[in-house]
């Protein structure tokens, strides 16, 4: 199983201390970002799906809780806070663990392999990693994944690049990245890429059997270790 990446939110410079030496600790996550602001972190979240959620509930500029309704496609969550009358509200959320602070390690590895199991369960789903159904024009029209080269985000519309087909379908680049997690990865704010139908990476672009394509600054780190280079610094 790929390393679960994870972003943490919470207003105290102290829980996120002990947050990312938790997470550290844990060989099978992966901290993308963390965050003291919730309205950056719900932007971070909109254009970079991440699996694991561990968010704080009371926060000064928005409640945890409010963020979570603020998002379209929540990562799985767990809550951390001190304050353990929001518990049946978050639950109503379907949030998979609440901890309350101070908690142990041991708990906090408790919640960890509650999310693993979740996980483990999705992914052995067999409809979510063959093929999608995506909305053309009036037709429904099935992609398999392993044919689909990459996606284009072109304002609130996708264009999906399959083999020698081009499909336009209103939906957005994180609700897609969300579905194929595992096979794509983004390399860049408009472009998702299926890893498989990379040939090569040269400078900041890559090409694919559908032509070059570009990579932000921001995912060039992902997508080198995605490929399998030890040395990000010199992926030659």
């Amino acid at each position: 199983m790929n390393p679960i990446k994870c972003v943490f939110i919470d207003d105290e410079p102290a829980a996120h201390e002990i947050m990312k030496d938790f997470i550290g600790k844990t060989e099978y996550l992966q901290l993308q970002e963390s965050f003291f602001s919730p309205s950056e972190a719900i932007r971070y979240l909109t254009d970079n799906p991440v699996e694991l959620l561990f968010l704080d509930v009371k926060m000064p500029e928005m409640t945890g809780i409010n963020l979570l309704k603020s998002l379209n496609r929540p990562p799985l969550t767990i809550l951390c806070t001190a304050y353990p009358e929001y518990a049946l509200e978050g639950y109503e959320l379907e949030v998979v663990d609440y901890l309350v602070k101070p908690f142990s390690f041991d708990r906090f590895m408790q919640s960890v392999q509650k999310i693993r199991k979740r996980l483990h369960l999705l992914q052995d789903k067999p409809s979510a990693s063959d093929f999608l159904m995506i909305k053309v024009d009036r037709k429904l029209v099935k992609v398999e994944l392993s044919e689909l080269v990459y996606i284009k985000s072109i304002g609130d519309y996708l264009k999906v690049f399959v083999n020698d087909t081009c499909y336009i379908t209103k939906n957005t680049l994180h609700s897609m990245a969300t579905l194929t997690r595992g096979l794509f990865i983004q390399i860049h704010k408009s472009y998702l890429v299926n890893i498989k139908h990379i040939r090569f990476m040269e400078g900041n672009q890559v090409m694919t059997s559908r032509g070059l394509l570009p990579v932000g600054q921001k995912y060039r780190t992902e997508l080198i270790r995605s490929l399998g280079f030890r040395d990000i610094q010199n992926p030659a």
